[in-house]
This record gives structure tokens, sequence and C-alpha cells, in this order.
């Protein structure tokens, strides 16, 4: 697995995120992202690499990947209707999921 893919997938989901409405939840998953985001940006050892990468991927099945389950409505003027932004969320997680798996 390299890093640069899952940086960017995590980028596309945090865009994501950015189209739908604030709530708690959503807030908590944006910030949880960018933090492990910037910190593999920053090029951290191999220990740590590995380390956040698990971190990541253990949070999806239970908290992240059931998260548009959680109502993700687009915000008000949002180019994507609410099944569009849904959908798109989900599919960006598994692939998430599934790049994180080959480690």
């Amino acid at each position: 697995m390299k890093k640069e893919e899952v940086v960017t997938l995590i980028k596309k989901i945090e865009l994501l995120l950015e189209k739908g409405k604030e709530n708690k939840t959503i807030q908590f998953w944006k910030k949880f992202l960018s933090e492990r985001r910037e910190k593999l940006e920053q090029g951290s050892n191999p220990h740590e690499r590995a380390a956040i990468l698990k971190e990541i991927k253990n949070a999806i099945p239970g908290g992240m990947g059931s998260m548009h389950e959680l109502a993700l409505s687009p915000k008000d003027g949002s180019d994507l209707s609410y099944t569009e932004l849904n959908a798109d969320y989900a599919k960006l997680v598994h692939q998430l999921f599934e790049e994180l798996k080959k480690n």
C-alpha cells in the first residue's frame, strides 16, 4: 500500500464531508482524518505510519464506515443530492478500507 494513495483517498473523503451539513459526528471524523493525514504527510517513520494506518483501518467498520447511515445531508446549495452524497461517501470509505487491508 502506498502512503500517497491513502492520503489521496482521505483528502477525497474530507472534501466530501465538507459538502455535508455540520454535526458533531461529521466534525469528529473530519478532525480524526485531518490529523492522521497530516501525520502521514509529514513523513512519519515506518512504525508510526503503520500505527496510524491501523488506527484508520480499525475506525472504519464500527464508526466511519457506517457514518453514512447517520444522515449525511448536503449543505444548502450543494451540488449533491442526499443519495449521491451518501453513495459517494460509502464508495470512498470502502476504497480506503480495501487499500488499508493490503498492508
